[in-house]
Parts: structure tokens; sequence; C-alpha cells
């Protein structure tokens, strides 16, 4: 009876001091508490408990890296540390800001969320590397950056951060000698496609997406080894970037009354920015996708599957862990005064088969 008594009272403790932390996260994040902390004693008669639960609220507070105490001195609201999450693209014109709903919205959030916990505040901005007088007014106002770049970024378009902390998120390992990179693992992406339409005893397979970029070329070569590997030979319905809708849909169309057996078709879909597409052209031709033709896509991006019936099984590449993966390099980059460190990290994609499913791991074949 006794040890459960101590049990309650710890419990309660530790909700005093939770609750105290919280609202003095509350308080360093509206302003009202900046510089100087009142002391541990006028605090605690402040909240009405014992300054040992102050002092217990306030270590939560130090290793969220929120206050630092200085000896002899006081305790004091750290200076709020900025960073900027960049997107450098050689093509960019017009606004800097980086928002709105676009294929970085995971990586956004993951970033954002991070951030948040470090009480680490976030710019999202836009601009082409040779956007020198921009980027070097944003180097003065922030701690340091992650970087996303375009296919077209080279190292020597990245020489301009060389001076600051920095982790590039996305983009090919292989392509890079950036010393802080965080990305996902691309060449497997086509043996998964591969191995789920397999495993869903397909016969005949179509590949859906753009060959002419490095990655979905990758993509593209991947599904299509694999495949040969047991026997098939994909067909391919190959999209430019710059093609219209009307003109996209006519294409996917044309290649699906062609190349369209029935159910033991499988079609993959490099990209999902596609796949609101086919599916508006397979319900025309009275085609369901996942019935009469089994479907997998690729990337998991909310933007282009929002609203999509049936949301098809898809390849995440993880974006909302690269975000968060960058995120934490930064910080630690940034705590320890580096200005770069040679690490990498690079996510498996996870095939999700629907968007309320967990992760599931794709079948393996053995050839």
């Amino acid at each position: 009876m006794k040890v459960t008594t101590q049990k309650i009272n710890g419990n309660e403790a530790r909700k005093k001091y939770g609750h105290i932390y919280q609202d003095m996260v509350n308080r360093i994040r509206s302003g009202y508490y900046s510089g100087k902390l009142p002391g541990i004693n006028q605090l605690a008669k402040e909240y009405s408990v014992n300054p040992l639960t102050i002092t217990k609220a306030l270590d939560m507070l130090t290793k969220a890296s929120m206050i630092e105490k200085r000896p002899r001195v006081g305790t004091f609201v750290k200076h709020k540390r900025c960073i900027a999450v960049l997107e450098l693209d050689k093509m960019h014109s017009g606004s800097h800001s980086l928002s709105g709903s676009t294929v970085y919205d995971k990586i956004i959030r993951g970033i954002h969320e991070t951030m948040d916990s470090h009480n680490v505040s976030v710019l999202f901005q836009s601009c082409s590397p040779t956007e020198k007088e921009f980027i070097e007014s944003l180097k003065r106002d922030v701690d340091g950056f992650i970087l996303i770049t375009q296919q077209d970024i080279f190292d020597n378009d990245l020489t301009l951060f060389n001076d600051i902390p920095w982790v590039k998120a996305m983009g090919d390992i292989a392509a890079t000698q950036s010393p802080a990179h965080v990305t996902y693992n691309n060449k497997i992406i086509g043996i998964q496609a591969a191995e789920y339409l397999l495993a869903q005893k397909c016969e005949n397979f179509i590949f859906l997406g753009n060959r002419a970029k490095g990655i979905f070329q990758e993509r593209f070569c991947e599904f299509n080894d694999r495949l040969e590997s047991f026997g098939y030979s994909p067909e391919t319905i190959f999209a430019s970037y710059d093609m219209g809708v009307n003109e996209l849909a006519e294409l996917i169309r044309e290649s699906i009354k062609r190349l369209y057996t029935g159910p033991e078709t499988g079609i993959f879909i490099a990209a999902d920015r596609y796949a609101m597409v086919l599916h508006q052209v397979l319900y025309s031709l009275g085609i369901f996708p996942g019935r009469d033709i089994k479907v997998i896509s690729c990337d998991n991006n909310d933007y282009h599957l929002h609203g999509l019936f049936p949301r098809p099984p898809v390849l995440d590449i993880r974006m909302d862990s690269i975000g968060r993966g960058a995120a934490e390099m930064l910080i630690k980059l940034i705590s320890q005064k580096k200005l770069s460190e040679f690490e990498k990290v690079i996510f498996t994609p996870e095939l999700i088969v629907n968007k309320e499913s967990s992760a599931v791991k794709t079948a393996v074949y053995a050839n």
C-alpha cells in the first residue's frame, strides 16, 4: 500500500512539473519571458509549488535548449535560433517564399516539427544559386541551412554555403560531395515496384513516367531489369514534364487502349503526379483501378494523391523522415559549432497499401 501511494505521488509530481514546463514553453515562445528568468523561489511562489518542482521543470527547459543556466548570474532564455530551408532551382523566378502545397510538403512538415521541438524558427525560401545577393542577405539572418536542390544543381553551386552550417536534403547520394546529406534509396524503387506487381500475379507490365530525368530513368531501368530477370519485358508510357494535362490524358488513353490486356495487367506510376490523370482515364475507359488493373505508385505525395479513389498502393520515399533527419543533423552541426560533417543518411522506401495502413514489406522473389 505504501509503494502504491509513492507511485501516485510520483505521478502527480511529474504532472506538476510537466505542466509548469509546458506553461513556461508557451511563455517563452510568446515573448512573455525573455532575457533573465525569475528566480526559483519566485517561480515556486507564482506556481504554488515547492522549489524542487520548479528545478525539475527548468531542467526540462535546459534539455530542450530553451534556457541556459549561468553560474552565479541566473537562468536566461536562450537566443532563439533561426534556420532557412532553401530550395535551389536554376529556373527559379518570382517570389522567394517556399509555401503552399508543393511536392515538399512532407519534408517541410518534418523539418518544422523537429525545429519547433528545439525552439528554432524556420524560414522557407526558394531562389536560384545565381542570386548571390539574396543568399548572402539570408545568411546574415540565419544560423544554418537545409538545402533542397533540383537536378541541375551541382557541387560548385553550393560553395556559397561553405562558411555556414548546412545539410542537403533529397537528391542522388552518388551525385554530390555534400558533407551532410539526408535522402532516400532511389535505386531500389523500381525493384520494389516490380516485386509488388509480381506478387499481384501480373503478367503484363506497364511503366508510366519520365525517362529523361535521372531519378526516373533509374526507376525505369531497375523496374525493367527486375522484370526481365523473370522473363517479362515491360511496356512504356513515357511522358515529358512539360506535357499539359489534356495532352498527358490523351497519351495515356491511347496507350492503355493498346496495352491493357485485363486484370493481369500491372502499371508502375513512377511519380504520384501522374496518378490523378491515370485514374481519370481508366474510369473513362470502364477500367477500375486496383480491381481491373493493378497499380503501384511512388512518392506518397498527399498533394497529388488527395481525394484519389481508390488511393493506390504507393512506395513512400519517406519525405517526412528525411525532413526530420535533416533537421536533427543541422541542429547537431549548429550546436557543435561545425560548418560540416561527413554524414550520410539514406532511408529505404516503404510500401504503403493505403492511406491508413502502416508500412509493410514488399514480397521478395528469388530468381
